[in-house]
Parts: structure tokens; sequence; C-alpha cells
């Protein structure tokens, strides 16, 4: 519970900056990885809240279309296999 107490105290007090702290935490990340996993339906949604790792140097990457966290060696999503830079 102390990982999302950061979460409740930023709601409060109205602190965009604490929620938008808190979004790039890996609390936040595994919590839409769950979510992903249990409620497939909302992925769409979740999407739009997921932050996007757009530092080359970042060990890891988010997929785009399942928004798991994968290891930045990585080519492939290793949830749904979706290459790491879809051709558009």
């Amino acid at each position: 519970m102390d990982q999302i107490d950061p979460l409740f105290d930023a709601l409060r007090n109205n602190d965009l900056n604490g929620v938008t702290t808190w979004m790039e935490s890996e609390a936040w990340k595994t919590l839409l990885q769950l979510v992903q996993i249990e409620l497939p339906d909302l992925s769409s949604s979740m999407k739009q809240l997921t932050p996007t790792v757009t530092n080359e140097q970042s060990s890891n990457w988010t997929c785009s279309e399942c928004t798991f966290l994968n290891d930045n060696s990585n080519q492939t999503c290793e949830m749904c296999s979706l290459d790491r830079n879809p051709a558009s």
C-alpha cells in the first residue's frame, strides 16, 4: 500500500505533477499490465494513460499494443510479440 500513497496524496492535493511522477513509477506500470491481463477491453483507453519511453538510453520500452514493459535489448514484445518499431 505504501507504493500508492504518493498517488493518493497527489490526488488529495490536486497535484498534477505528483500524479504524473507516480505514473512513471514501476507500481503504475505493473498496475497497467495487470489491468491488461484481467480486463483486455480496457487496454485501448489505458494506453492513453501510459507514458511512452522516448529516451534511447532507457533500459526499458513500453509496447504500443499491450503496454508491456520490455527490456531495451528486445526488438519484439515479450508479451504479444509485436515488433518494437512496427511499420506504419
